[in-house]
């Protein structure tokens, strides 16, 4: 399976996080209906909003050092959706919180809900260097685009 993800933090294009990561500046095609199922990245875009932040948790542009990946996992591609060459792309906004772990997962947009479960499932087992700010790690909120589809679409 190919893996490649978008992220997104407070105006900064973070693709650097995680090697090797790229981001798309247009959709993928369609699937085809047949094909190794994959999950890969759409273009990065600011994500800072009106709402506040929990207390102690940082947008990437007020840390220092922003948070690294350490391990992560890929999204398991639902067989029914495979089979039937469906694709699908959605945001995943989540806490990296000041131990490295991943805090609140939820959905921030999606196409097809059949890909929110794998989604969630598979940022709540990554983990990270946390963020710094002031040498001291922090909480930091990040983004990342997955998109669902056929292996080489």
């Amino acid at each position: 399976m190919k893996i490649k993800y978008a992220w997104m933090m407070a105006g900064l294009s973070v693709a650097a996080l995680l090697p090797g990561c790229a981001t798309a500046t247009a959709p993928a095609p369609a699937p085809a209906a047949t094909g190794t199922p994959t999950a890969s990245a759409g273009p990065a875009t600011p994500i800072r909003t009106t709402m506040p932040l929990p207390r102690g948790v940082f947008f990437g542009d007020e840390v220092d050092v922003l948070p690294k990946v350490i391990y992560r996992t890929d999204p398991v591609y639902p067989y029914a959706m495979s089979r039937n060459g469906v694709s699908g792309r959605l945001a995943v906004v989540f806490f990296v919180l000041a131990d490295g772990s991943v805090g609140n997962p939820r959905i921030k947009y999606t196409t097809r809900m059949e890909f929110e479960l794998p989604a969630i499932e598979c940022v709540r087992r990554w983990c990270f260097e946390p963020a710094l700010k002031g040498g001291v790690p922090v909480a930091c909120q990040l983004e990342v685009l997955m998109t669902f589809g056929a292996q080489g679409q």
